[in-house]
């Protein structure tokens, strides 16, 4: 059985067992109590608190990724999606790939290796601080624009992506969060993403 078997599995029970303690059926809360008890012993075996801990991780991190879906009610409609940047070394250098991600799974840029420092993800990292992107900072200018080879992976019609450092307690640079979409904003549809980006990349310190 694979991890999230076991892991889903024991939610359910633990669900079904909660709602029988709510109705006070005395044997079938017994009987739940030891369904749970069982499949929790045999997944013991199966299921380290590793990966555990790893499935759990993961399910928050989408979690928080989906949320912006959110701004699906701006006007023009547009499409959403989001994903975390980790670095690593490759080949002497390091680069940021993308480890997580939410609505990218049918985009070229999924794949995408950016370079130190470079885009918006890399002047997030280097600086510590959020950026904002338009679609002319993204294609166009200066330093921080992507190498061709990784820059033609990116969708054409992207028109903003909002990039956000995640901290260590100490104060470290781990990861970028990052919203993008494919419309024009208002300043005010602006200053709604910058803060939600912050709100999500705080709440996210625990879980990267």
């Amino acid at each position: 059985m694979n991890t999230l078997f076991w892991v889903g599995l024991a939610q359910y029970l633990f669900v079904i067992m909660l709602t029988l303690l709510a109705i006070r059926t005395r044997f079938l809360v017994k009987m739940g109590i030891v369904l749970v008890a069982i499949i929790l012993f045999i997944g013991q075996f199966t299921l380290t608190n590793k990966e555990i801990t790893k499935v759990f991780k993961e399910n928050i991190i989408k979690t928080k990724l989906a949320t912006v879906e959110q701004f699906k009610y701006f006007e023009p409609v547009q499409r959403l999606r989001s994903n975390i940047f980790l670095a690593k070394k490759k080949n002497g250098r390091v680069v940021y790939f993308i480890a997580h991600s939410f609505n990218m799974n049918e985009n070229d840029d999924k794949n995408i290796e950016i370079p130190e420092n470079m885009g918006c993800t890399g002047e997030a990292w280097n600086t510590k601080q959020q950026i904002w992107g338009d679609k002319k900072r993204i294609f166009e200018e200066g330093r921080y624009r992507v190498p061709d080879e990784e820059l033609k992976k990116v969708e054409k019609d992207l028109f903003w992506v909002c990039s956000t450092p995640i901290l260590d307690r100490h104060g470290n640079v781990v990861a970028v969060l990052n919203f993008d979409g494919n419309r024009d904003l208002n300043e005010k549809q602006i200053e709604e993403i910058k803060t939600h980006c912050k709100k999500i990349a705080e709440e996210l310190k625990p879980f990267i």
